[in-house]
């Protein structure tokens, strides 16, 4: 596969397509609107990463549209131990939302201390 340098990034582009349509079946499925539940919004100074309509949901799916923000959402040194509290029945949704909230903070540092804190306490049994 040979692409000619010479030319705008469109003809590059167009060519990359073309040849790439000679050696596999592909499908032109235009602009990118999400990718991996992240949002692409495209303007004429470039594109936007988004997870808003994921985060959207996220709150949605666990009771939290309206609630208030906070610097910290938990205690920074928590006394927990394993007797306090009621046990789930069932943790599939407890797990689903700190996976979703794992898979944010990919992308948003700033919330990663307050989610990994609190899978990695709920994780171990034994030093709650």
């Amino acid at each position: 596969m040979r692409l000619d340098g010479v030319g705008s990034s469109t003809t590059a582009i167009q060519q990359f397509i073309q040849a790439l349509h000679r050696q596999f079946p592909i499908k032109d499925l235009g602009l990118l609107s999400y990718f991996l539940r992240i949002e692409v919004l495209h303007s004429p100074k470039g594109i936007l990463l988004s997870q808003q309509k994921y985060i959207s949901n996220l709150l949605e799916q666990t009771g939290m549209t309206d609630a208030k923000d906070c610097s910290t959402p938990i205690a920074v040194k928590p006394i927990l131990n394993k007797i306090d509290g009621t046990l789930l029945e069932d943790g599939t949704q407890f797990w689903q939302t700190v996976s979703t909230l794992q898979y944010a903070t990919m992308t948003r540092p700033d919330i990663s201390f307050a989610c990994f804190t609190d899978s990695d306490w709920s994780r171990c049994n034994d030093d709650r």
